[in-house]
C-alpha cells in the first residue's frame, strides 16, 4: 500500500482498455512521466478473452508502478462489457476503498496522452480554486492536423452545446471528484459511445458543480484512421451510440437542437437516424381450460410466513387461496402460515384473528405460533434461539425454512396423502396469483398464474424444475428500487416542460417494450452485472383513446 500524501486529496488516474497493448503502453508512459505522480492507477481490462483478445500484463504494470511508487488496482470488467461498464468497474472499485470526497479522478483513453504536466495542473486548479471538475484542453492529432489541433476549452457546462455538437470534454480531459462521478450515476452503460456528453449532462443537472480549466492543452487526442477507432465513420459503435443518445436525451431537445444534432451525426459520423427497434414478439399465454383448475385431484399445501403486527399484506393471499379451496373440484387447499415478530403491545393478536376468520370459511390452515415455534425450537426442530421467537422479526432465510419444515410434516400426514399427489408451494405473503405479460399492448397483460395445467403436463414429460414468472411486486426491499424510479420521474418531467399543454404526451410504449425486453432487472438499483438500465428511463406510456389516439395529458393552467 503506498502512503497517501498528507493534506492533498487522494489522486487516481482511471484508464479502461480493450485489446490494444502498444497504445495502452504509450498511454502508460505518460503516466510515468506526470511532474505529479498519482497515488493510484486503476487500470480496467474490457478484453473479450473468450475471443482471442489480448489482456495487460498487470503483473509488469504494477511492478514498474511499485517502483516509481504508484499503488495499482488491476481490475477486469465486472459490469456491463464496454468502455463506460470498465471505467464503472473502477469508479466502483475506489469508492469502495476510499471516501469519495476525498478522490479526485483523472481518465485516460488507452489511446491517448497526456503532456507531462497535465496532472499537476488539474490538481493545482482544483485545490486553488476549490473546484469539484477541472477541464483540459484537447490537441487532436490526425491526418489533417499531424502536428495537432487545439480544440476549444470550455469553461462551463452548456446544455445546448452538450446536447446538439459536444464541447470538446472527452474521457480523457475529466477530471472529477469522485463523489460527484457517483451523484451523476457514473458513465451510462447503455451508450456504446456519447458517454463523455451524456455524463455533461447529468453533471450539469446536479446544480451544484463547480468548474474550471486549466488554460492549457495538455490532452493529447489520437484521431488517426483505425479499424478499431469508435469516432470513425460509419463505425457500428458510434452509429449506436448516437441513436441511444438520441433516444435518451430527445425530450430535452427543442426541434432547432434536434435538427442540428442530426445533421451534425449524418454528416461527421454517417448516421442515418434512429435505428428502428426490434421488439420481442408477444408470449404465448394460451392455457387449456381453468389455469387453476388440475386435472386429477392434487392437495396443494401453500406454507408462507408474516408479521404478527400487521395482517394487511397476507389478507389478500389468504382470500384468494380461500376462493380457490372453494371453486376448484380437483384441487384440496391447505395453508401453513408461520407467525413471525413481535406481537402489539395491547396483547391482541390481528394475525391469528384474520386467521380464524378465513378457516371459518372453510380453508384449512395450520396456523404456527410462537408458542409452537419455541416449543419446537427447544427440542432441537430448529437450530435458533427459542428465546428470540416473538422478541424480534427473524430473518426470512430462517422463517422461510420453518415454513419448509412444517409443510413437510403436514404432507406426511395419512389424511393428505390419502387424496391424490401432494404438492408443496412457499410463497412470499405479498405474492398475488397472476404475472403480467407482453402483449405487445400499451400495459403488459394480466395472466393467471400458476398454471396447474401446464405443470401437470410438464411432470408428465418428465420436467423436474420449473421456472415461473414472478411480476409486479419484486420480492426485493424497496429502496433498492428508488435511483431508477427517481431518475424515471425526473425524464418525465422535463419531458412535460417540453410539451405543450395541448399537446399530446410523446407515446414511447415500443421503446418500453424493448427496454424490458433487453434487461430483466430493469427496476432494480442494485445490479451487479447487467448494469445498463441504471441511467436508462422508462418513459411514461400515455393513456389511449378509442380511436387509438394518445389524449393530452392535462395539466394545471392547461
Amino acid at each position: 500500500m503506498i502512503t497517501i500524501r498528507s493534506g492533498l486529496p487522494i489522486l487516481a488516474t482511471l484508464i479502461p482498455t480493450r485489446n490494444r497493448p502498444d497504445l495502452l503502453d504509450r498511454a502508460l508512459r505518460s503516466i510515468w512521466s506526470q511532474s505529479f505522480k498519482p497515488n493510484i492507477l486503476v487500470l480496467v481490462d474490457d478484453a473479450r478473452v473468450e475471443s482471442g483478445e489480448q489482456s495487460p500484463d498487470f503483473k509488469a504494470i504494477a511492478a514498474f508502478a511499485l517502483r516509481i511508487g504508484i499503488e495499482t488496482i488491476l481490475l477486469r470488467n465486472r459490469r456491463s462489457p464496454g468502455l463506460a461498464g470498465a471505467c464503472n468497474t473502477g469508479l466502483d472499485e475506489l469508492q469502495r476503498r476510499h471516501p469519495a470526497e476525498q478522490v479526485f479522478v483523472a481518465v485516460l483513453d488507452d489511446d491517448d496522452m497526456w503532456k507531462p504536466n497535465h496532472l499537476e495542473l488539474c490538481l493545482v486548479q482544483a485545490r486553488d480554486r476549490d473546484t469539484l471538475m477541472v477541464i483540459s484542453g484537447v490537441i487532436r492529432c490526425d491526418e489533417e492536423h499531424p502536428a495537432g489541433h487545439e480544440h476549444a476549452m470550455p469553461n462551463t457546462l452548456d446544455v445546448h452545446a452538450l446536447l446538439t455538437t459536444g464541447q470538446h470534454i472527452q474521457g480523457s480531459n475529466i477530471f472529477l471528484r469522485l463523489d460527484k462521478f457517483l451523484e451523476a450515476g457514473m458513465f451510462s452503460e447503455d451508450l456504446p459511445s456519447c458517454t463523455d456528453r451524456d455524463l455533461c449532462l447529468k453533471l450539469e443537472e446536479l446544480g451544484d458543480l463547480r468548474i474550471t480549466t486549466t488554460g492549457a492543452h495538455t490532452v493529447i487526442h489520437d484521431a488517426y484512421p483505425r479499424p478499431d477507432r469508435c469516432s470513425a465513420i460509419g463505425s457500428p459503435q458510434k452509429v449506436e451510440g448516437l441513436s441511444g443518445f438520441h433516444r435518451k436525451w430527445r425530450h430535452r431537445m427543442r426541434p432547432d437542437e434536434q435538427t442540428k444534432f442530426e445533421h451534425r451525426s449524418r454528416m461527421l459520423f454517417g448516421w442515418k437516424g434512429p435505428a428502428k427497434l426490434e421488439a420481442p414478439p408477444p408470449f404465448d399465454v394460451s392455457t387449456v381450460g381453468d389455469p387453476f383448475e388440475p386435472p386429477t385431484p392434487v392437495t396443494v399445501i401453500a406454507g408462507t410466513t408474516t408479521d404478527s403486527s400487521d395482517p394487511r399484506k397476507i389478507a389478500p393471499l389468504l382470500e384468494w387461496l380461500c376462493e380457490l379451496s372453494s371453486r376448484s373440484g380437483n384441487c384440496r387447499v391447505l395453508v401453513v402460515i408461520v407467525e413471525n415478530g413481535p406481537r402489539p403491545d395491547t396483547g391482541r393478536q390481528p394475525l391469528r384473528t384474520l386467521v380464524d376468520s378465513i378457516g371459518g370459511r372453510g380453508l384449512h390452515c395450520l396456523y404456527v405460533d410462537h408458542e409452537r415455534q419455541r416449543a419446537d425450537a427447544a427440542t432441537g426442530l430448529f437450530e435458533i434461539d427459542a428465546d428470540m421467537v416473538g422478541s424480534t422479526r427473524l430473518p426470512i432465510a430462517v422463517t422461510r425454512s420453518m415454513v419448509a419444515v412444517y409443510a413437510a410434516q403436514l404432507a406426511k400426514q395419512p389424511w393428505v396423502k390419502r387424496e391424490g399427489e401432494v404438492w408443496v408451494w412457499v410463497l412470499d405473503d405479498e405474492y398475488r396469483p397472476e404475472v403480467l405479460v407482453d402483449q405487445a399492448g400499451i400495459v403488459p397483460k394480466k395472466v393467471p398464474r400458476p398454471d396447474f395445467n401446464e405443470l401437470f403436463r410438464l411432470k408428465a414429460e418428465g420436467v423436474d424444475i420449473v421456472l415461473g414468472q414472478l411480476t409486479d411486486a419484486a420480492s426485493i426491499p424497496t429502496l433498492t428500487t428508488v435511483r431508477t424510479q427517481l431518475l424515471d420521474l425526473k425524464c418525465l418531467l422535463q419531458t412535460l416542460d417540453q410539451t405543450a399543454a395541448a399537446e399530446p404526451l410523446p407515446d414511447r410504449t415500443h421503446e418500453n417494450r424493448v427496454f424490458r425486453s433487453l434487461h430483466a432487472d430493469y427496476y432494480y438499483d442494485s445490479a451487479r452485472c447487467d448494469c445498463a438500465h441504471l441511467e436508462s428511463p422508462m418513459w411514461l406510456s400515455p393513456p389511449h383513446s378509442e380511436a387509438g389516439n394518445p389524449p393530452a395529458i392535462p395539466r394545471s393552467g392547461a
